[in-house]
């Protein structure tokens, strides 16, 4: 008798989980020290790698889901995209690979508190540690998850402009010699 009680059990349980199991899942891989110009994601793609896996035998029409937030996962979101107006992606069976232009279309992120200021002022994140949390929803229904969340972190430092090195600051050039200037700058560097 109780082997058939505990036979009910795991049946029951595995009912459950293949009932509530998403149907797409997911693998985020984002560079640890992208880009603080949120303008370069889209440019990038190298910024944010997605893998989907379709395990099914039918396509599914999606719209990516991303957030971030400041800090850790139980950090305050600072910006999400506008889920509603990102472009549809099918995902058709097996694996499609997404890029940061899929993901993060810059024109359709909101953004929040002081980073709402500071973006808009500057077209960059402060530095620090971020935390972009992405799932994809049914393109008819954004209210309909068919991933659960995949998060990473992040961190934008900031960086000194590059300075210029020759000819030096307030030389004057001759006009002849302008065709043949050779500007030699110094690289982006870390205060």
């Amino acid at each position: 008798m109780s082997r058939l009680l505990l036979l009910g059990a795991v049946l029951t349980a595995l009912l459950n989980l293949s009932v509530t199991a998403q149907p797409l899942q997911l693998q985020l891989v984002i560079n640890p020290n992208p880009s603080a110009y949120l303008s370069d994601w889209q440019t990038r793609s190298e910024t944010v790698f997605l893998s989907v896996t379709n395990a099914t035998s039918g396509s599914f029409l999606v719209r990516v889901n991303a957030s971030v937030k400041k800090g850790t996962q139980s950090g305050s979101v600072v910006a999400e995209t506008k889920t509603e107006q990102m472009q549809p992606i099918e995902i058709p069976p097996g694996v499609t690979i997404l890029n940061a232009e899929d993901v993060f279309q810059y024109d359709l992120v909101r953004f929040y508190g002081n980073i709402d200021k500071i973006s808009t002022r500057t077209g960059r994140l402060p530095s620090g540690l971020y935390t972009i949390c992405i799932s994809l929803v049914d393109a008819r229904s954004s209210e309909l998850a068919l991933t659960n969340d995949v998060c990473a972190q992040f961190s934008v430092q900031e960086v000194l402009p590059p300075r210029l090195i020759a000819p030096q600051n307030n030389a004057e050039l001759s006009p002849e010699l302008l065709p043949s200037a050779v500007f030699h700058w110094s690289r982006e560097t870390p205060p």
